[in-house]
């Protein structure tokens, strides 16, 4: 079977099998980087019937392409619909070849309701799977109903770029998958929602649960959304639940959210949603930057070097309407920050958070809760608990000399710190 048969199969089948174990591998031992560029299309399923059924994609290559052109229209309504792969694993060549961006292994545009099921996708040297707006600068596609369920993804050695990317989405559902040794340094994560600075872009209602991130490297996070400026609507209805993070290595956060503008009271409710996630040994438990109304219920957050950020230190990195419930932080920002930094926010409620021996152990960064740079007003911080049984705390709330806090409308009810000192008056 060569390559050219193997490309009829897919124009003229509504299902093509990968054989398994017992049949014809695609990866043929005495060619195993034959295949790439290959191509699918609307109602067609990819099958296999396990991981030892192998795709071995060829370096420098995409393994499979959706509508990488300028195919479809501006609409979705000539997107490419009812697309499956299911039960084969997909190899690339990132430790032989090395790193490559754009070079990905699902490579899927321009999409109508699209599932990955059972796969596993390792040693890519770009994306594992890319959801983009076609492979050409500036063309408006959209892309409807992606599901992941089932999938490990393992970039062997963290030299990619990203396990999943979302260029434009409208619908995802993550669950069950496995991120593993993932993104080298100055790649955003191992799940990256970051469209290009067009401003027909969309990212929303997206929800990622029940899966593991292990040893993962990158800039923007576990999971991260950024947003150019040049994007017009802002992302919505994002979900991060019940997964756990352990080893990451990077510098951005098991969350983070950027939008680059000020959440102001009119603009639209991004209603993101981090709860019931167990998260260790990584750098930030999450940031939000650019965002109004969103809730944080019931995380566990163990020995992060750097504290979570509500807001940073101008108006376009603010908070608006947010809602921290229930969560435990333990050794947060053991490097610096404290537990959790508010800067530029407005309307920010904590209610029963506990936080355990956070900050440096040094004045100055031994602080719980950080009030930084920026406007800070409606801060809440309603029945905190805050314990320090090693003492490196020692401080339960700090201000910088550079917030602007609105005393009026910010307080402390019922908080539990001890003999901690706290700059933010109990009303």
């Amino acid at each position: 079977m060569d390559r050219l048969t193997i490309q009829n199969m897919f124009k003229e089948s509504t299902t093509f099998f990968v054989i398994g174990a017992e049949g014809l591998s695609l990866s043929l031992m005495e060619r195993p980087s034959w295949w790439g560029n290959l191509r699918t299309y609307e109602n067609i399923q990819t099958i296999g019937e396990d991981w030892s059924a192998v795709l071995s994609v060829k370096a420098g290559c995409y393994g499979i392409s959706l509508n990488s052109g300028v195919s479809g229209d501006n609409l979705g309504a000539a997107n490419a619909k009812n697309v499956a792969f299911r039960g084969f694993a997909l190899k690339g060549q990132v430790s032989a070849a090395g790193f490559s961006e754009h070079c990905h292994l699902l490579n899927l545009n321009g999409f109508s309701h699209l599932e990955v099921e059972n796969l596993l996708i390792s040693g890519f040297q770009g994306d594992g799977i890319y959801c983009g707006s076609s492979n050409d600068r500036a063309t408006e596609r959209h892309n409807f109903s992606f599901s992941a369920r089932r999938v490990r993804f393992d970039g062997v050695n963290n030299n990619n770029r990203n396990a999943l990317t979302f260029i434009d989405i409208d619908g995802v559902v993550v669950e069950d998958c496995q991120f593993l040794n993932c993104t080298r340094s100055d790649m955003p994560g191992p799940i990256d929602m970051e469209p290009n600075a067009n401003s027909w872009a969309t990212i929303r209602n997206v929800t990622i649960r029940q899966s593991v991130f292990k040893n993962n490297g990158g800039n923007l996070g576990e999971v991260g959304v950024m947003i150019p400026a040049a994007v017009t609507k802002m992302p919505q209805n994002l979900t991060v639940e019940y997964c756990k993070s352990d080893g990451y290595s990077g510098t951005g956060a098991m969350f983070s959210l950027c939008t680059n503008r000020e959440p102001a009271p009119t603009q639209d409710d991004t209603n993101f949603r981090l709860s019931n996630n167990v998260a260790a040994n990584g750098c930030m438990p999450y940031q939000i930057l650019g965002a109004k109304r969103g809730l944080i219920k019931q995380n566990m957050f163990t020995d992060f070097s750097r504290a979570a950020i509500l807001g940073y230190n101008e108006a376009k990195r603010g908070v608006r309407d947010i809602e921290s419930v229930d969560n435990r932080f333990v050794r947060c920002g053991y490097a610096r920050g404290g537990g959790i930094s508010i800067g530029y926010a407005s309307n920010v409620r904590s209610l029963r958070d506990k936080l355990a021996d956070c900050g440096n152990g040094k004045p100055g960064g031994a602080m719980v809760i950080g009030l930084a740079r920026g406007l800070s007003e409606r801060i809440v911080l309603d029945s905190l608990e805050v314990t320090s049984p090693t003492g490196r705390t020692l401080v339960a709330v700090q201000r910088d000399a550079r917030n602007d806090l609105d005393l009026a409308t910010s307080k402390m009810v019922s908080p539990r710190i001890g003999l901690l000192p706290a700059q933010l008056p109990v009303k």
